[in-house]
C-alpha cells in the first residue's frame, strides 16, 4: 500500500514512519487517515484468510521494524499473538476493537469458551464501527505526530463523511430487500455486525464458528441444511468455494455466492470492498 510516501523522507532525512495494519482493510483505513506523510502497509496479503495467515521471518521483520501496528482485534490475529507480544512489539500495537460493541462469537465446541475467543472480530462489516477505527486512529497519531495532527483532523472528516455516506447507501440498498428474506446464511459466522445494523437474521453458518478453522460436526450439518430447505434460503454467501460449500448448495439447492468479507482484491479498498458485497447480497437475496 505503500505510494508516494515510500519515497519521503522524514524531518531530518529519516525515512517516513512505517506503519503496518494487520490486514488489507486495517492497512486501507489506517492510509486514508494517515495520508502521503506515512508509509502504510498490509501484514497479511490481500486475497489471504486471516485466520489461517502464519508470518513469515520477513512479516515478523516488518513488525520488528514499523512506527505503529493497528490491528482488527477481538481474536481476528490470533495466529499472530506470539509475535505481537514481543517485547519489541506489543508497546507499538493498536487494538482498534477495544472500546466498540463488540458482538459474542457463537460458541462451537469447548475450544470457543477460551477468553481470546470470545468476540466475534468481522466488525468493518458495521461502517459505523469503522468509523470509530477512524476516531482512534486520528486520535492516536495526531498525538504521536502532533505536527501532523490538522493534516490528520481533515483527512479523517473527510473519510468519515464516505462511511457516512456508504452507511447511507447500504440502508437503501437492503430496503430493496424484503424482511422476511432478509436471512443469511455464511460460511463462518462472518455477517452478524451488518445483520445487527440492516436489519437481517443469521441463520447459520457452514462452519458454525467465527472463524473459517473449525469443522461442523454431521449433526450441525444436517440441522443447517435442513433449515436452508424449510425457509427456502436462496443462497449461500462464502468467502471461498470449498468442498463443503459446494456439497450443502447441491444438497439443498441453495446457490453459492462468493462474497468478499475477509480481504480485498487487488486495486480496490474498503469502501468498494463493502459496494461489492452489499450488492452481491441484495441480487441473491430480493425477489
Amino acid at each position: 500500500m505503500a505510494t508516494v510516501a515510500a519515497v519521503l523522507l522524514w524531518a531530518g532525512g529519516a525515512a517516513a514512519p512505517l506503519l503496518l495494519g494487520s490486514t488489507p482493510i486495517v492497512a486501507d483505513v489506517v492510509a486514508q487517515v494517515a495520508g502521503p506523510a506515512f508509509v502504510v502497509e498490509a501484514l497479511i496479503p490481500r486475497g489471504v484468510d486471516p485466520h489461517a495467515f502464519e508470518p513469515t521471518p520477513r512479516d515478523v521483520q516488518r513488525l520488528l521494524e514499523a512506527t505503529v501496528i493497528f490491528v482488527s482485534g477481538a481474536g481476528l490475529e490470533a495466529g499472530l499473538s506470539p509475535f505481537l507480544a514481543l517485547p519489541e512489539v506489543r508497546e507499538k500495537v493498536v487494538d482498534l476493537s477495544q472500546g466498540l460493541p463488540l458482538l459474542p462469537a457463537p460458541a462451537h465446541g469447548e475450544d470457543d469458551h477460551d477468553e481470546d475467543h470470545a468476540w466475534d472480530p468481522h466488525v468493518w462489516w458495521d461502517p459505523t464501527l469503522v468509523a470509530l477505527w477512524v476516531a482512534r486512529i486520528q486520535e492516536f497519531l495526531s498525538a504521536r505526530f502532533p505536527k501532523l495532527a490538522g493534516e490528520l483532523a481533515a483527512r479523517a472528516a473527510r473519510y468519515l463523511d464516505e462511511l457516512s455516506a456508504l452507511d447511507a447507501w447500504i440502508q437503501a440498498e437492503v430496503a430493496r430487500i424484503p424482511e422476511e428474506r432478509r436471512l443469511l446464511v455464511t460460511d463462518h459466522y462472518v455477517l452478524g455486525y451488518f445483520a445487527r445494523r440492516y436489519g437481517f437474521t443469521v441463520v447459520g453458518a457452514l462452519v458454525p464458528s467465527h472463524e473459517t478453522l473449525a469443522e461442523p460436526s454431521p449433526k450441525e450439518l444436517a440441522a443447517l441444511e435442513e433449515k436452508i430447505q424449510v425457509l427456502g434460503i436462496p443462497a449461500i454467501f462464502t468467502s471461498y468455494e470449498t468442498p463443503l460449500a459446494r456439497r450443502v448448495a447441491l444438497d439443498t439447492g441453495a446457490r453459492l455466492v462468493l462474497l468478499p468479507a475477509e480481504t480485498l482484491a487487488e486495486g480496490g479498498g474498503y469502501l468498494e470492498m463493502m459496494r461489492e458485497a452489499v450488492r452481491r447480497i441484495v441480487e441473491a437475496l430480493r425477489p
